[in-house]
């Protein structure tokens, strides 16, 4: 599942949400940000994955993605029988994967107008690096770049 929360100048910073532990109040998100000088640079810098564990109680505003049929996890169907079919998810999945094997994609680097962390997330949800935040500025806001660099990795 893709989230978001509220950051700096109205912007929303996008994570996949991998693991819900509801007997501790918390769940793990993967997001992607950019090193300490992306944010203000010009340029692309190097793509950082983070894996952290949130606290609900920590949350103030958070927003939910629901890509209907357009989500993963809705085009590549969990055989009914499968015993995990109740836990596993594919997006979840190719979120882990690719914070896995991240460190070593050096194609892709981090840049707030072309590759941020809601064309991480989207990627990851829906097979399509896009940003809707970034619509308002460019005229195209998906990476078809980025979406064929990861689907090769």
């Amino acid at each position: 599942m893709e989230i978001s929360f509220k950051r700096l100048m109205g912007y929303k910073h996008h994570g996949v949400v991998t693991s819900i532990w509801l007997d501790n109040d918390s769940f793990e998100m993967i997001n992607l940000t950019g090193d300490s000088s992306s944010f203000f640079s010009s340029g692309a810098r190097k793509a950082i994955p983070i894996k952290e564990t949130c606290e609900f109680s920590d949350i103030t505003t958070a927003y939910f993605y629901d890509y209907g049929e357009y989500s993963i996890d809705k085009r590549i169907p969990v055989p009914e029988d499968d015993e995990t079919s109740a836990t596993l998810s594919i997006v979840a999945l190719r979120a882990d994967i690719l914070y896995a094997i991240y460190r070593k994609i050096t194609r892709i680097r981090y840049d707030v107008r072309s590759f941020n962390c809601e064309h991480f997330a989207s990627y990851c949800v829906t097979g399509v690096a896009f940003c809707n935040q970034t619509s308002a500025v460019l005229e195209w806001h998906i990476n078809t770049d980025a979406t064929e660099i990861l689907d090769k990795e």
